[in-house]
């Protein structure tokens, strides 16, 4: 049974991971295309307007873009609220075989501010001021790359161009310009939100059960996209009764989880997936980051963390924990060569400091 936890688990990641897909192609994606299609309606005839007049015009395609673009998550944030209440009802039934007792709270989901490390910045609020703030840089890309565009004497078609990229009839689609770069940020944060609130649901079933169970265990999976912040936090355990753990999601493209731990039962007797230099394999599920990081090439190392930091780790032993500050940012080389563990591990690396 406790092997069944862990297995169903990842399997629950794939699943949410094609939810995820599921959100970009239903709404993101067309949302897209529709702009692709307006935008030259709204632009059509204005190089023949007075100046002041083709401001207007610039300016109405600007709210234009701002209310599709914001409207487009409302359905994205009612499927996120479903799944989450579909997420009690999944660890209910995943660990009422286990763990004799546990209940499912029921109820909505309430879901917190969402603290994101973002390179070596901090960025938090709740969900709804994450997707204004897509929706007004999606509407700030795009007329900024207008004006840019009218200032330089660029034709209409230039400005489509830049905007929507070339048309793919192979995918009936249009492809590579500043919309499509704004798809990318989207579906990044839509995956993002994924994690947000189902860990919400998570936290929730488990505050709500918290005499039957007694860890959460952060569960990162490795591979090569695996992010210094997931490594070093990977497979520490926190009692249930301590609000002193790391929030989920941690980062933009979260795949990491809390597993649960109950009295009397291990969720991590058994193997698991990794992806590493020589392809995917089963490791045991209570192999540390460090381990596993060690088992591979050297250079696949320095791929995953960079030459420097993989210097540090592998010749100066330095915890991947240590790479991070308090909150779960990453420290940069500066930083980590002011720390003490820092410090000494400079100078086994022989990299001075």
């Amino acid at each position: 049974m406790e092997l069944e936890i862990l297995d169903d688990t990842i399997r629950r990641e794939l699943a949410l991971q094609r939810f995820a897909s599921f959100l970009v192609r239903q709404y993101i994606r067309p949302t897209a295309q529709e702009l692709a299609l307006e935008i030259p309606r709204a632009l059509a005839g204005y190089e023949d307007l007075p100046r002041a007049e083709q401001f207007k015009v610039f300016a109405k395609l600007k709210r234009l873009v701002r209310e599709r673009w914001k409207a487009m998550w409302d359905p994205i944030t009612g499927q996120l609220g479903d799944v989450a209440i579909q997420e009690l009802e999944y660890m209910t039934d995943l660990y009422d075989d286990v763990i004799a007792g546990v209940r499912n709270p029921g109820g909505r989901v309430v879901v917190p501010e969402m603290v994101l490390g973002d390179g070596n910045l901090i960025r938090a609020g709740k969900w709804a001021e994450f997707i204004a703030g897509n929706a007004d840089e999606t509407a700030q890309r795009i007329d900024g790359r207008i004006k840019r565009m009218w200032r330089d004497g660029g034709t209409l078609n230039d400005i489509l161009y830049q905007l929507r990229g070339k048309y793919n009839r192979r995918t009936k689609a249009y492809e590579g310009g500043i919309i499509e770069g704004q798809v990318k940020k989207a579906t990044t944060l839509a995956r993002t939100g994924v994690s947000h609130y189902t860990a919400a649901a998570r936290d929730k079933f488990a505050n709500a059960n918290r005499e039957y169970i007694s860890d959460r265990i952060f569960f990162a999976t490795l591979d090569g996209s695996t992010t210094d912040i997931c490594l070093g936090n990977h497979l520490n355990r926190y009692p249930i009764t301590s609000d002193e753990y790391p929030r989920l999601p941690l980062h933009y493209n979260e795949r990491s989880v809390y597993i649960f731990a109950g009295k009397g039962f291990d969720p991590l007797d058994g193997d698991r997936p990794s992806k590493g230099a020589n392809g995917s394999e089963e490791i045991s599920a209570k192999t540390t980051a460090a381990a596993w990081l060690k088992r591979q090439p050297r250079e696949w190392v320095e791929r995953q963390l960079g030459k420097t930091r993989a210097a540090l780790f592998l010749d100066g032993g330095l915890p991947l924990n240590k790479f991070l500050d308090a909150a779960n940012v990453p420290l940069t080389l500066e930083q980590l060569a002011e720390t003490i563990p820092g410090q000494r591990a400079f100078r086994r690396a022989n990299l001075g400091l």
